[in-house]
């Protein structure tokens, strides 16, 4: 529930009248709900990608030899956009998600060439970042060493959507307010597999 929807039904069990909101209110909740589900199927997509093709056997290996064990990939939701550029595009609109709702999720790019969208991740080692409660809202998306020229960046991020702001989240933030709960310190480090690697080894509060 979007949080006005949360206060009205608690208001409606205590028998109080509660907020109504208003059709801007309801266009965005409606929006954004509709988001967080396409950015929950797309980290199914690259999970099974990496998990179940013979295209993520590579990547797979990869972190694995950097000493990440399954349950550490399986926290994080680690995954692998394939080559593919239209591979994801058909996999969301076969859920039924559009174009428009795939672009301005910054999972695809709009064509200058008047062609169709394509996946903005490919080939990269895929992080999604997750808001407090746990919800996918953007990726970051590594190279494989060896895979794209020398100038190309080892990562790129998510643009800033509807559902993501960079500048005021954190990686795994989510688990760090877990660990926080239960009186783990937090800890600020460089990169999402240090994260990783410090959550895998007992430092829950990592971001």
């Amino acid at each position: 529930l979007s949080f006005i929807e949360a206060v009205q039904t608690v208001a409606a069990q205590a028998g109080m009248e509660g907020p109504e909101q208003t059709p801007q209110e309801g266009a965005q909740a409606k929006l954004e709900k509709s988001l967080h589900s396409l950015m929950d199927e797309a980290a199914n997509f690259f999970r099974h990608i990496l998990y179940d093709t013979k295209e993520g056997a590579e990547p797979l290996a990869y972190v694995r030899d950097r000493g990440m064990s399954d349950e550490c990939l399986t926290a994080f939701r680690i995954g692998y956009s394939p080559a593919d550029g239209r591979a994801l595009r058909a996999h969301l609109k076969d859920k039924g998600y559009t174009d428009e709702q795939m672009i301005e999720a910054g999972v695809t790019r709009a064509s200058t060439r008047g062609g169709d969208p394509y996946s903005f991740f490919r080939e990269r080692l895929m992080f999604p970042v997750t808001d407090k409660r746990g919800r996918v809202v953007a990726f970051g998306g590594r190279i494989l060493p060896g895979k794209a020229p020398d100038d190309a960046p080892k990562y790129i991020n998510s643009a800033d959507s509807p559902l993501f702001h960079k500048g005021r989240m954190l990686y795994a933030e989510s688990h760090a307010r877990t660990a926080a709960a239960e009186g783990q310190p937090v800890i600020v480090v460089e990169g999402y597999m240090d994260v990783m690697a410090c959550w895998q080894a007992g430092f829950k509060g990592a971001v």
